[in-house]
C-alpha cells in the first residue's frame, strides 16, 4: 500500500490531506492506535479543510505498520521534519522538501531531500519504544528559506520557527504519534526506489479502529406518552445552532440544521442529512431474484476515509421474507453484500433526486443464501407447520420440510458467524460464515405464540391468543461491541398485553449472554410512543446498541411510498436507557402468558422504558436538501414508508472524535414493475396502480455523540 497526501494549492487557499489507509473492520478490537492532533496557531481544524492561504490544514490517520509498506511524501513547496520523541521531550531528526519518508516492514527509509533544512541523520528509532512522533511542518515557500536548525521540540514555538524560516505565519504541524498496537489489514505493493538512510526495524506495530459503537445517548420527545410508571431519563431539546466544538466548517455540517439534545447531562447533536442513496427496485441479484426489502436490517462491513473526503466501505443488507404483499413465496432467506461510496453533501442548495444518489452511491455486490446444515434452504413461505425437536421449529408445511424464515434483525460476529432474528418464531437464528445453521435462541414462554393452547407460527389466518403478535416478532437486533452481549427487541407488544382496540404499546426488550450457551441475562418492557391523533402505537423497526444500557431505536408509522397514505406523520430515531426499569426475568410475565399491561395498561409494579426523540426522519427541509418529499404525488421522490435499519461507523475525523455516520436503508417490499421471484416474474399492485417500481431508498445523517 503506497500512502501518498494530496497537495493542492488553489488561488487563495491550500489543502492538504494524508489519505486513509486499507478498509479497517469494524468489528475489530479496539487495541491502540494513533492520536493525531492537527494545530494551526495552537487551534485544531478539521481535516481535509480548505482554509485561507495564511493558514493550513491536515490529515487523516495515518497508519505506522511493519506491514504497512506505506510513505509519505513531501511536494516540493513544503518541508517535512521527523521528529522522535520520549513523550516529555523531542529530538529533530530530519527536515527536508520534496522527497519521502518510506516505511517498509518497519524500516523507514527517507528519499535524498533536494533541500535540507536542518541535520537529518537519524538514530535508531523503534516503535517499540513509544511514543514516536511524526511531525510535519508545512509552508508555501517564498523565495529563498535560510537553513534552520531546532534540536528539540521542547517548548517549540511554530510562529517563531515560521520567523527564522521567512515565511511568516504560513506554517502547520501534523503531529502522529505511533503507540503499540497492531494494524488493520494491509497489502505491502511498493517499495522506495532508493534511500538514503534507514533505521532499525519496528518491534510492533500501530493500529487505529472504528468503533461502531458509540456512548450513551440523549433525546426529547414531541410524541404522546401516557401517565403510566416508567423509567425515563431527564432531557431536553433545542433547535438552535450547537455550540459544540464539532462546530460547521468545509468539511462538517451546516450549523443551521444541527439540532441540540441534552439527556443524562450530556449532549446529543443530531447534524443533519449528508447522503441519499438508492437501488433500483428493478434490480436482479446473484440468483437473479430482484433486490428488494434490504432495509430489514443492515450491518456495516467495512468502511474507511479516502484521500478526497469520500468514505468507500461495503454493508451487509438483509432483506425479510421476499415479496409478500399479496401471499408469501418461497423466498430463500439471504444476505447482500452493498459496496458503496459516500461523499456527504453539507450544502443548503437542494439536489435533485437523481444527482442526490450520488452522494451515497450503492452498488450490489454478491449474495449469501441461508441454509441448514444438510443444506436444505430456507423458506419465506408462511409457518403452517411445525417441525418437533428441541426447539420446536416453524416449517412451510409437513410436505415442505423448510424453515420458514422472515428474517429481520442482522449481527455480524467478529469471526464472520451472524445472528438473524426473525418474525415467525419469533426466534434467534446463528448462522456460519457460509450462511450454514449452527444454533437456534428459543425466547421465554410469553413470547411463542399459541392458539388455544397449541404452538402456531403462522403470519396469517386466526391470530394467536397469547404470545408475539401475528408479523409482530424479534425486528430489532444488536450486540455489545465485543459480541458477548446480544439485544432482541419485539415490534410490538405481546397478544396478552394488547388493548382493547388491539394496540400493543408495551413490547419486550432481552438481553443474552453469548459469551458460551446462550442464557437470557434480562428482560424490560418498553412503551412505544403513539401517534397524536388515534393513540396508535409507533411500533419499532430496530435499534442499535449505543453503551451498556443506551440504545437508539426507530420508530415509525408505515406511510410514504408503497403504501396508500402518502402522509408519513411519526419517522423517528428514540434513544432509551435500561436504567432505572424493571427487570421482569423469571417472572410471571415472561415464564408465563400472565400480561404486564392487561387491557393496555401497565401493572404497577412495573416501570417500563419510555424512549424519547433524537431525530425526526420525515424532517421537510432534510429531506428537500436530497430531492426526496413527505406528503407529496406519488413518484420515485415519495419517501419510502418503512424505515427499518440502523448502522452506525465513526466519521474517522479526529478534529471531530465524536461524530459518526448513523445509516438507515429502507424496505421497499419487493414492489416493483418486473419482478422475478422463485422463478417467476410478478407484477405489484403497487407499481401497476402507479406506474412506477419503488427503490431501495437509503439515508445517511451525521451525528455527534458523548465520548465513551
Amino acid at each position: 500500500m503506497l500512502v501518498t497526501p494530496l497537495i493542492t494549492l488553489l488561488s487563495a487557499a491550500v489543502a492538504y490531506a494524508i489519505p486513509a489507509p486499507a478498509p479497517a473492520q469494524t468489528n475489530a478490537p479496539r487495541s491502540g492506535g494513533l492520536n493525531v492532533q492537527t494545530l494551526v496557531g495552537g487551534s485544531k481544524v478539521s481535516g481535509g479543510a480548505t482554509v485561507q492561504y495564511s493558514n493550513l490544514l491536515s490529515a487523516l490517520t495515518y497508519y505506522v505498520s511493519p506491514s504497512a509498506g506505506s510513505s509519505i511524501k513531501a511536494g516540493d513547496k513544503f518541508t517535512t521534519m521527523i521528529v522522535s520523541s520520549d513523550g516529555s521531550s523531542a529530538t529533530l531528526v530530519a527536515a527536508w522538501s520534496g522527497s519521502t519518508l518510506y516505511d517498509l516492514f518497519g524500516i523507514y527509509f527517507l528519499g535524498l531531500p533536494s533541500k535540507v533544512y536542518a541535520s537529518w541523520s537519524i538514530p535508531s528509532l523503534s516503535v517499540g519504544g513509544n511514543p514516536l512522533q511524526i511531525c510535519t511542518y508545512i509552508f508555501e515557500q517564498s523565495g529563498s528559506v535560510k537553513s534552520v536548525s531546532n534540536p528539540s521540540r521542547t517548548g517549540f514555538d511554530y510562529s517563531s520557527f515560521a520567523s527564522k524560516l521567512g515565511v511568516g505565519s504560513r506554517v502547520a504541524e501534523i503531529c502522529l504519534t505511533v503507540i503499540n498496537g497492531h494494524a488493520p489489514s494491509s497489502t505491502a505493493s511498493s517499495a522506495p526506489t532508493s534511500s538514503s538512510s534507514t533505521a532499525s526495524s519496528s518491534s510492533s506495530s500501530a493500529s487505529s479502529t472504528i468503533s461502531v459503537a458509540p456512548s450513551s445517548s440523549a433525546s426529547s420527545s414531541a410524541l404522546s406518552s401516557s401517565s403510566s410508571s416508567s423509567s425515563s431519563s431527564s432531557s431536553s431539546s433545542s433547535a438552535s445552532a450547537s455550540s459544540s466544538s464539532s462546530a460547521a466548517s468545509s468539511t462538517g455540517p451546516l450549523a443551521a440544521y444541527q439540532t441540540t439534545v441534552t439527556f443524562n447531562g450530556q449532549t446529543y447533536i443530531n447534524n443533519g442529512l449528508v447522503g441519499f442513496g438508492a437501488i433500483s427496485g428493478d434490480a436482479v441479484d446473484s440468483q437473479g431474484e430482484t433486490i428488494g426489502g434490504i432495509g430489514s436490517a443492515i450491518a456495516l462491513e467495512s468502511i474507511a476515509r479516502n484521500d478526497d473526503g469520500t468514505y468507500s466501505g461495503v454493508m451487509l443488507a438483509q432483506p425479510d421474507r421476499g415479496h409478500n404483499t399479496a401471499t408469501t413465496t418461497d423466498y430463500i432467506a439471504r444476505r447482500h453484500r452493498i459496496g458503496f461510496t459516500l461523499d456527504p453533501y453539507y450544502d443548503s442548495a437542494a439536489l435533485n433526486y437523481t444527482d442526490a444518489k450520488s452522494t451515497f452511491a450503492l452498488s450490489y455486490q454478491s449474495s449469501l443464501l441461508y441454509y441448514e446444515q444438510d443444506g436444505t434452504p430456507t423458506t419465506g413461505l408462511d409457518a403452517l407447520g411445525i417441525r418437533q425437536g428441541e426447539p420446536p421449529l416453524p416449517i412451510a408445511n409437513a410436505s415442505y420440510n423448510h424453515i420458514s424464515t422472515d428474517a429481520e434483525g442482522l449481527v455480524i460476529n467478529a469471526d464472520g458467524s451472524s445472528w438473524v432474528s426473525d418474525e415467525y418464531g419469533p426466534y434467534i437464528y446463528k448462522y456460519s460464515s457460509d450462511g450454514k445453521l449452527l444454533q437456534t435462541i428459543q425466547p421465554p414462554l410469553a413470547v411463542l405464540p399459541y392458539l388455544n393452547g397449541s404452538l402456531d407460527f403462522s403470519s396469517g389466518g386466526t391470530a394467536p391468543t397469547v404470545g408475539r403478535v401475528q408479523n409482530q416478532g424479534f425486528e430489532g437486533l444488536t450486540a455489545s461491541p465485543d459480541g458477548t452481549k446480544l439485544y432482541a427487541l419485539l415490534q410490538s407488544g405481546l397478544t396478552q398485553d394488547l388493548d382493547s382496540s388491539g394496540e400493543g404499546r408495551y413490547t419486550r426488550f432481552f438481553a443474552y449472554d453469548v459469551s458460551g450457551t446462550p442464557t437470557l441475562e434480562s428482560s424490560y418492557v418498553l412503551q412505544l410512543p403513539a401517534t397524536n391523533g388515534k393513540a396508535k402505537a409507533l411500533a419499532q423497526s430496530d435499534f442499535h446498541y449505543l453503551s451498556e444500557d443506551t440504545f437508539v431505536v426507530l420508530s415509525r408509522d408505515g406511510k410514504g411510498n408503497g403504501n396508500d397514505d402518502n402522509d408519513s406523520k411519526h419517522k423517528d430515531f428514540l434513544l432509551f436507557s435500561t436504567s432505572g426499569a424493571t427487570d421482569i426475568k423469571d417472572t410471571v410475565y415472561t415464564t408465563t402468558d400472565t400480561a404486564v399491561s392487561p387491557g393496555g395498561a401497565l401493572v404497577s409494579n412495573v416501570t417500563a422504558i419510555v424512549p424519547t426523540e433524537f431525530i425526526d426522519i420525515i424532517d421537510d427541509t432534510q429531506l428537500g436538501r436530497f430531492g426526496i418529499c413527505n406528503n407529496c404525488d406519488y413518484s420515485v421522490n415519495l419517501i419510502n414508508g418503512k424505515w427499518e435499519s440502523i448502522a452506525i461507523a465513526s466519521i474517522q475525523d479526529p478534529a471531530y472524535p465524536n461524530d459518526y455516520f448513523l445509516f438507515s436503508f429502507s424496505d421497499n417490499d419487493f414492489i416493483s414493475l418486473n419482478g422475478i421471484e422463485d422463478g417467476a416474474t410478478y407484477v405489484d399492485a403497487f407499481s401497476a396502480e402507479y406506474g412506477y417500481s419503488l427503490d431501495n431508498q437509503a439515508l445517511v445523517w451525521r451525528v455527534t455523540l458523548p465520548s465513551q
